[in-house]
């Protein structure tokens, strides 16, 4: 199986944690996965190489037509049959007719087609075209509500069901998650943070005058000179604090944690599998349209886009979080329940086992 999907501080590194779940589940069932991506982040080839992936790279300046004779050259080298490709972002919207035909000269090259597909109109392909892939996943809540643009002898799989759990994840999720009468420890992750949010948010938990124990998740393009004022922030009395510049180990990050503070995107779904209570700050108006469908399952603390942030606001729903152990508690549940971790398996199921196997 062949799986193409990129990262950066732009698009983010979800597409590829998720993919890593896929490739991950596909390589306990005996199957043999391959990375082929356009990045040249290093951290992306450090994720997938050092998880113990074979991965393709394909030249940054390659149009999908020529893209498409790489990888079906890439298919016949390592004899694969299927296609898995997790493009859907602002990048491919902006050029779906190229990325149409990028799919069926994969398709008549005799290629089965998995798309992960986005789930806002700003990155779902199948709002605005029909296009030539077997499978189409949106593990998103609300997914199945939506009007797609669909053929003939296509497999939907929509919502929370089919979501892709890495095998870290799993292990944390596994045990029990205990949420404490007092919120001790703080995982802060606001992802590539180009908005500078990780700063805001510290400077507002240390003007709390609580006694914390904080984890501060940066990513690692993050200018030292922001690390510095994150870590002059932070000192002083009363909070006990770690930089950490690495996302490996995340889910024990999310367990340990009694509160998240994160941004907008799929780490939501991850902390609420896990069971840890989470506050979420969407980034622009796209990821608040997201935001407010997962607020209304139960599943986490919306606190509005980032240019509404303010000290006293965000302050005023931690300590309301904070102070309300019986309704952290029914967070949590709510999450541990809305997700068995089996969303791997199932995508798999839906592929011709004789492809992959």
């Amino acid at each position: 199986m062949l799986v193409r999907v990129d990262g950066s501080d732009r698009i983010g590194m979800g597409h590829v944690m998720r993919c890593l779940a896929l490739a991950e589940g596909l390589r306990r069932e005996g199957g043999r996965p391959v990375f082929v991506t356009k990045s040249d982040e290093p951290r992306v080839m450090d994720v997938l190489r050092g998880n113990g992936f074979d991965v393709e790279s394909v030249p940054a300046e390659v149009d999908f037509e020529r893209e498409a004779r790489i990888v079906s050259d890439a298919a016949s080298r390592y004899a694969s049959g299927v296609f898995v490709t997790d493009l859907s972002h602002a990048g491919t919207i902006d050029a779906i007719p190229a990325f149409g035909r990028y799919l069926r000269q994969l398709k008549a090259a005799g290629l089965f087609v998995v798309m992960l597909d986005g789930g806002t109109p700003l990155d779902c392909v199948c709002l605005q075209e029909e296009v030539d892939a077997d499978v189409i996943v949106m593990p998103y809540f609300g997914a199945q509500e939506k009007d797609y643009q669909r053929r003939v002898g296509q497999q939907f799989l929509l919502g929370p069901a089919y979501f892709l759990f890495r095998e870290e994840l799993l292990k944390a999720a596994a045990g029990p998650k205990d949420i404490k009468e007092k919120v001790e420890n703080v995982l802060v992750n606001m992802g590539g943070d180009s908005y500078n949010l990780t700063l805001r948010v510290a400077r507002a938990l240390k003007s709390m005058n609580r006694e914390l124990n904080v984890r501060v998740l940066l990513g690692s393009a993050c200018p030292a000179l922001r690390e510095q004022d994150i870590r002059q922030v932070l000192s002083g009395k009363g909070t006990r604090y770690e930089i950490i510049r690495t996302g490996d180990h995340v889910a024990e990050l999310m367990h340990w944690a009694d509160l998240a503070v994160i941004s907008s995107g799929l780490t939501k779904y991850e902390t609420a599998f896990i069971g840890t209570p989470s506050l979420v700050i969407a980034r622009d108006d796209y990821e608040g349209w997201k935001e407010n469908g997962f607020e209304a399952e139960g599943l986490c603390v919306f606190l509005g886009q980032e240019r509404d942030f303010t000290e006293e606001t965000f302050q005023e729903a931690v300590e309301k979080i904070m102070n309300d152990v019986p309704w952290r508690r029914a967070l949590s549940a709510r999450g541990k329940k809305c997700f068995d971790g089996k969303g791997t398996t199932r995508i798999l199921e839906a592929i011709p086992g004789e492809l992959w196997r």
